[in-house]
């Protein structure tokens, strides 16, 4: 019984959402490298998250939502609305450039 109580805990903690994303990060957009170039780049954003949890790995996909969400937070503190992703997921990590692609209003 302890050890089913383990494992689910574990599952449960597997499926949590570490991340939340911040008032406004939802409208930063993640697009193609061609789509910037008439954008100013801010600067980037390096995104790390627990790829383990008790030493078990975590899906991918919930890693990667992950990193997106805290590069669009980090966005925002840079003033950017757009993102370009520099590098692919790996280990918990992914690099992110930052830039100004709309007007302000």
């Amino acid at each position: 019984m302890k050890v089913a109580l383990v494992l689910l805990t574990c599952v449960c903690l597997m499926a949590c959402t570490w991340v939340k994303p911040e008032e406004g990060a939802q409208d930063i957009a993640l697009v193609k490298p061609a789509h910037v170039e008439t954008c100013k780049k801010l600067g980037t954003a390096s995104a790390t998250s627990k790829s383990k949890v008790l030493g078990i790995t975590r899906g991918e996909r919930k890693v990667a939502e992950e990193l997106l969400v805290l590069a669009k937070n980090e966005a925002l503190s840079l003033g950017g609305d757009t993102l370009v992703s520099e590098t692919s997921p790996e280990e918990g990590q992914q690099h992110f450039s930052v830039y100004k692609c709309r007007d302000s209003e």
